[in-house]
């Protein structure tokens, strides 16, 4: 989720229309898909991305060993250390063939340090919510200009100016977005 790859890989960037300003809001690594905002809007992406907000973002996590083990699950909420210091989960729970993890910092391939420091591979990671705002049935390669719902779902701090000319979309990132 970058706006130039210096790689020569695809960005997410490639598959929305252009308009002047929009970035992504935020980061998903090239093995990541799931939620991920674009906006023109500064201090949005400001209040989304600093981790003195705490937002909270949901990630469905498939596991090459399968379900996540109780005992790893408390370990992810206590806290694990991390070479840059102790990852602590809001929430972590079971489910087939792995685990749902709720995280409010954003470090850099977090989810899968995390996992890594209680025996676990990530083989698959999908950002399924935004605070409240959840992928709903947007499919993956798939976009959506946000409602004022959306907005409320965010959670976003009052001093955050929302106008009419914001074009902030959500995606299900992956491959080639259709509008919908």
């Amino acid at each position: 989720s970058t706006v130039k790859d210096t790689h020569g890989r695809e960005t997410i960037m490639q598959f929305v229309p252009k308009v002047a300003g929009l970035h992504p809001v935020g980061r998903l690594d090239a093995e990541s898909e799931g939620l991920i905002l674009l906006s023109t809007n500064g201090d949005l992406t400001l209040q989304l991305t600093h981790p003195r907000y705490r937002h909270k973002k949901e990630y469905r996590v498939w596991c090459r060993e399968g379900g996540v083990n109780p005992a790893a699950l408390q370990k992810l909420m206590q806290g694990v250390e991390l070479e840059d210091g102790i990852a602590k989960a809001v929430k972590a729970s079971p489910i087939e063939g792995g685990c749902i993890l709720v995280l409010e910092d954003g470090r850099n391939r977090q989810a899968r340090r995390m996992l890594d420091a209680v025996g676990y591979k990530i083989i698959r990671l999908k950002r399924t919510k935004l605070n409240d705002l959840g992928l709903g049935r947007l499919s993956a390669g798939n976009f959506r200009e946000l409602k004022d719902e959306d907005f409320k779902k965010l959670n976003l701090h009052k001093s955050t100016r929302m106008s009419e000319n914001n074009k902030t979309k959500k995606s299900g990132q992956r491959s080639r977005p259709k509008k919908s």
